[in-house]
């Protein structure tokens, strides 16, 4: 009897004093992410509108030259990528819609029908853009990929961030050529929390993740291909090459002049190397129609034939001791070479 009347006590005791559950109840709203050293943050909200529009808000640091979001993978490859960087414009930015088909800069695409709303801007040293997308951020061409699509429906949707390196970058071009990310990562993020009443997507210094999680952040390696490719290329035509010439005109010393012309040559050929396999990771050179590439493939071109007929006249000339006609091509091919690789350093 005592037990019963206890049990009652303290069934009525729990009555009172409900017991809460560990994890409260999630009642919607925006999704969030921010980076671990918040260079990038951002915010999405499906609202009431689960047929084609998307809101979300991407925030940037000012001193990054750039900053985005890949939406639907969770690597480079099929993603869209939301983009923005300054405008040329006081206190405005650029925001620019672009597609991944590679581990290589996005391509801008137009497709995309947005609009940029009021919270758009230079915002408390960050460059904020905050978007109404009306169609294209739901599907997209993803270059034959699975993927190039965004699951509104989704607890655990895949989606990346990158920053391009600290500098003053500024553009009102929606393709502008950008650098190398200086870091970047993957999320998930709920995007069916954020089915129902419709909020403008916002972001400050106090915004926390909510709906997101971290898979992983890494600093990128600086990208020594351009800056080597320079060295190697100012190095042997604009510095070897010149001695080269001074050691056969002034010294006569032949062998000399052979050594340092061999290593003048493989040092164009590393320089172009680089060059070659760096080009295809920017937009602005994957065409290889820039007279800066056009004129390396043409001075590297001459340069082989230069070294064959320097091979061809110092064999004839050690025959018959006397002038040879390649001797002649060689000269002036030389001084082609020199013109057109001190031309091109300046391009």
């Amino acid at each position: 009897m005592l037990l019963r009347k206890l049990g009652h006590a303290l069934a009525a005791t729990a009555a009172l004093f409900p017991v809460t559950s560990a994890k409260e109840k999630d009642e919607g709203g925006q999704s969030t992410f921010v980076s671990p050293d918040g260079d990038v943050a951002f915010a999405i909200d499906i609202g009431e509108n689960t047929n084609t529009e998307v809101y979300f808000s991407l925030r940037v640091k000012k001193n990054r030259s750039w900053g985005a979001v890949g939406l639907g993978s969770e690597d480079m490859p099929g993603a869209l990528f939301l983009m923005v960087y300054k405008s040329r414009t006081t206190n405005n930015v650029t925001f620019s819609p672009r597609l991944a088909y590679g581990h290589y800069e996005p391509y801008y695409w137009d497709e995309m029908d947005y609009e940029i709303l009021n919270t758009t801007g230079i915002i408390d040293d960050h460059m904020v853009a905050t978007i109404r997308c009306k169609s294209g951020c739901r599907s997209w061409p993803s270059h034959g990929g699975q993927k190039g699509y965004l699951d509104v429906y989704d607890h655990n949707s895949k989606a990346v961030f990158a920053f391009g390196p600290k500098e003053d970058y500024y553009s009102d071009d929606t393709d502008a050529p950008l650098k190398y990310h200086a870091g970047y990562g993957s999320f998930s993020l709920d995007i069916k929390r954020t089915h129902g009443k419709s909020e403008l997507p916002s972001l400050s210094d106090s915004t926390k993740d909510v709906g997101s999680e971290l898979i992983y952040a890494t600093k990128a390696k600086p990208n020594w291909a351009s800056p080597l490719h320079g060295v190697f290329m100012v190095l042997s035509i604009i510095f070897l090459m010149p001695i080269g010439v001074v050691l056969l005109r002034s010294g006569g010393w032949v062998k000399w002049h052979a050594l340092n012309q061999s290593i003048a040559t493989l040092g164009v050929f590393a320089g172009f190397g680089i060059g070659v396999a760096n080009s295809f990771y920017y937009q602005r050179s994957r065409s290889f129609d820039d007279p800066h590439q056009i004129i390396g493939f043409v001075v590297t071109g001459l340069l082989l034939g230069q070294f064959g007929l320097g091979v061809m006249h110092h064999t004839q000339y050690r025959r018959t001791q006397a002038p040879t006609k390649y001797g002649k091509f060689h000269l002036w091919v030389g001084r082609i070479i020199l013109f057109l690789g001190t031309l091109n350093a300046f391009l």
